[in-house]
């Protein structure tokens, strides 16, 4: 199964959190991903952030963008979403990074693999499914 994979996820790849083991899992299953190009980018920030925070390792960002290119996410250029992302965002009064991945699981037919709450509230509001751990991929 293929599936929108949310930064929140990649981010628990390479960061001790609770809901790490069941991110984790989402890896030792046979789905493939794609994402908005903006993907790594905001798991390299938020990576960065505990890295000055003392929570991971220094240079975990960094070795996380050469594993995350490993792992073949196919990533979507944002500019190409970013109209129609930006006008549901208006419509539904929510962030627009939120709504590149909404838009791309709606345009594609495919479940969201996230831990972000409200993304994952919109996604549902909007009938998109979510990946869940109790859900084959």
């Amino acid at each position: 199964m293929k599936l929108v994979l949310d930064a929140s996820v990649a981010v628990k790849w390479f960061a001790p959190e609770p809901e790490a083991p069941v991110a984790l899992g989402l890896l030792a299953e046979s789905a493939s991903f794609v994402a908005p190009d903006i993907m790594p980018l905001e798991a390299a920030a938020a990576l960065l952030e505990k890295e000055r925070r003392r929570e991971v390792r220094p240079g975990t960002a960094a070795a996380a963008l050469i594993d995350l290119d490993r792992i073949g996410c196919e990533l979507i250029a944002q500019a190409g979403l970013l109209k129609g992302a930006t006008a549901l965002a208006t419509a539904e009064r929510h962030g627009v990074f939120v709504c590149l991945y909404i838009l791309l699981a709606r345009e594609r037919g495919l479940p969201i693999a996230t831990f972000d709450h409200r993304m994952a509230a919109l996604a549902t509001r909007l009938g998109i499914p979510l990946w869940s751990p109790d859900s084959p991929a």
